[in-house]
């Protein structure tokens, strides 16, 4: 296994990607800058591992700073399942968290396992790989996506439906845009507006939407005229539509857009619709392992689940 000299830091904390400059580092709940910002590239941590590039090649970085898998990779995604998805020279194939290969590197493209299952491109079409590269489902679709409660969301002749994994087609419809099942509904779009569907097909929450996304943690962001917001999965709403933009809600918390004089600004909510922290960010990024960056003009700044600033320095 190789190392590299970038920690400063024990392993088991949580750590979390921030851009200074042109490179990356990983700072802490402490707000301790434990991995020195010298890489290219950084994702979140998953299972431990975090994808990061240096020298153009991607590798695996552990807890403590070390490089669990070498950079070695065109490309490389994030672990999930035991597995992740990696490119060498335009094809892609699954490795296991040592960077042993699981399948071999013949996939035009690959995403995560999801319910032991990998959507997988090959020759123009998509269908599901195993942990082993074997085809569960053939490739036979336009587009795929990861399954979610024990179906998947597939494209064929500009209509999407949904898969079960052996490949049937669920009796759920069939629709002209559509998202992932997610606490047992899926978003879809009827004519111009959206709603939410069971897995009988059946809308149970009306299509009065100008966009919907599924459901993270309860709640799923609709669009109505007034802007962004949320509802519950009984179709209450439970935050109502008033942002320029909402990401989903990660860990209780929910980067939001609004308008301001300054231009579009992004503050973090709670699930009562309250900001724990104000609008001020050019960009914001997703809560993971309780951490999230975030960037103004001058700074990048990293905050807690509770709003708190950990760690702030100018750019």
């Amino acid at each position: 296994m190789a190392t590299s000299p970038l920690a400063n830091q024990s392993a088991g904390r949580s750590l979390c990607p921030v851009q200074l400059g042109d490179r990356f580092g990983y700072v802490d709940h402490r707000g301790t800058l434990a991995i020195a910002p010298t890489l290219e590239q950084a994702q979140p941590f998953f299972a431990g591992l975090a994808a990061a590039c240096v020298d153009r090649r991607w590798g695996y970085l552990n807890l403590s700073g070390q490089w669990a898998i070498a950079p070695q990779f065109d490309d490389a995604r994030d672990f999930g399942e035991a597995a992740a998805a990696v490119c060498c020279n335009s094809q892609w194939g699954l490795i296991d968290p040592t960077g042993q290969p699981l399948t071999a590197t013949t996939f035009a493209d690959l995403r995560p396992l999801r319910g032991g299952l990998a959507a997988a491109a090959m020759a123009g079409q998509w269908g599901y790989i195993d942990g082993g590269g074997q085809w569960a489902i053939s490739p036979r679709f336009d587009d795929a996506g990861d399954f979610s409660d024990a179906v998947a969301l597939v494209l064929r002749d500009r209509r999407w439906s949904f898969v079960h994994r052996d490949g049937a087609t669920s009796g759920i419809g069939t629709y002209d845009e559509a998202g992932d099942f997610a606490d047992g509904l899926a978003p879809v779009r009827i004519a111009d507006h959206w709603g939410f569907v069971n897995r009988h097909g059946h809308l149970t929450i009306g299509a009065a939407w100008r966009q919907a996304k599924s459901f993270h943690e309860g709640l799923a962001a609709v669009r109505a005229d007034r802007g962004w917001g949320f509802v519950a999965s009984d179709g209450r709403v439970a935050i109502a539509p008033q942002f320029h933009y909402v990401q989903d809600f990660c860990e209780g918390v929910c980067a939001a857009q609004i308008d301001s004089a300054d231009g579009p600004r992004y503050g973090y909510l709670g699930r009562d619709g309250r900001w724990l922290v104000a609008p001020q960010f050019a960009l914001a990024l997703p809560m993971h392992s309780g951490l999230a960056a975030a960037y103004t003009a001058t700074a990048a700044v990293v905050v807690d689940r509770a709003g708190k600033t950990v760690f702030r320095r100018s750019l």
